[in-house]
């Protein structure tokens, strides 16, 4: 039996904000945006506490650093994304990484939890690429 768009509910752990429009922010963004116009239900999970609204935008507490690309998760993130996950019944967790320090601890939560993890890795890259 397959399933409709509509019965599918992914929770995006990925990168939200309304004052910054970089790489990541805008493929997360563009992303869901597609995804929800299609008819897939998005749990958003972001570090953006003001964005969060607690039905299908949740925020985890995290300090940023390095010029916003690394994010060391705040205590009890871990623990909140659990139970949120467990809340929300999803279907499958796309981690937009790097997301924060949490990234490396989500595959044994996922596999604990049955939810298969999808990870897309970005980084940025130079204007100006060196010869190798």
């Amino acid at each position: 039996m397959s399933r409709s768009p509509r019965d599918i509910h992914i929770a995006w752990l990925g990168h939200k904000s309304t004052t910054i429009g970089d790489g990541l922010r805008t493929y997360s963004r563009e992303v869901t945006n597609g995804l929800a116009r299609r008819g897939v239900e998005i749990l958003f999970i972001h570090h953006e506490e003001s964005l969060a609204d607690g039905h299908s935008s949740y925020s985890l507490n995290g300090h940023v650093g390095f010029q916003r690309r690394f994010t060391i998760a705040g205590a009890g993130s871990r623990r909140r994304l659990e139970r949120i996950l467990r809340h929300h019944s999803v279907d499958a967790v796309h981690l937009s990484a790097p997301f924060s320090s949490l990234d490396f601890t989500l595959p044994e939560l996922c596999h604990r939890l049955g939810v298969p993890l999808i990870v897309t890795f970005h980084v940025p890259f130079a204007s100006d690429p060196q010869p190798v």
